[in-house]
């Protein structure tokens, strides 16, 4: 890494001190509120105070958009996602055994009513589908041997067979009712 590069990723980050990857304690309320600007209708964050020797201004939008989507902000030494600074900041709470799930999918989009505190397994119900689908549709593939499409979901860490099918439509359509009997966001898979 240069020293170009380097400089320029310290001033997106906005950060003092050595920042660590994953975050379990959300930072004092009291010290995010000194520092930072939460707009719940729009999801943006702003620096309302900033360190002498930090990287960034006052007024600048903080943080910056990791390579999976999330926009990181860095805070005190320690990175976190605006998504669950946002929650926090409004709602001054978030359950231990829950996560902020972003409704639409976008995970820059952290408008609050983008967000909603959901178990870890709610949260694999509102999935997008991945880029390396071959069928287009989640939970759908064809079977090379059989020459047929089958469709599963996963449930609690179970794969649950749907069946083969002689056409991918056919095979969609079994993998969106099973969505429907098990309450699937209605945005799971788009």
């Amino acid at each position: 890494m240069t020293s170009t590069t380097l400089r320029a990723s310290t001033r997106l980050l906005c950060y003092h001190g050595i920042m660590k990857h994953k975050e379990k304690i959300l930072p004092n309320i009291e010290d995010l509120e000194k520092y930072l600007q939460y707009t719940p209708s729009t999801g943006k964050f702003k620096w309302l105070n900033v360190g002498r020797r930090w990287k960034c201004r006052m007024g600048e939008e903080a943080g910056y958009v990791n390579k999976r989507g999330y926009r990181i902000i860095g805070f005190k030494g320690k990175i976190y996602r605006a998504h669950r600074l946002a929650w926090y900041m409004s709602k001054k709470v978030i359950p231990s055994d829950h996560e902020v799930d972003h409704i639409n999918g976008n995970k820059d989009d952290n408008r609050l009513g983008n967000l909603r505190v959901v178990t870890k397994q709610e949260n694999a119900m509102n999935r997008k589908l991945p880029k390396t689908s071959t069928s287009g549709i989640l939970g759908v593939y064809w079977h090379k041997k059989q020459e047929k499409w089958h469709a599963g979901v996963k449930i609690k860490g179970k794969q649950r067979y749907l069946g083969s099918f002689s056409t991918k439509e056919e095979a969609g359509e079994a993998r969106l009712k099973a969505n429907r009997k098990l309450n699937f966001h209605t945005n799971h898979g788009k």
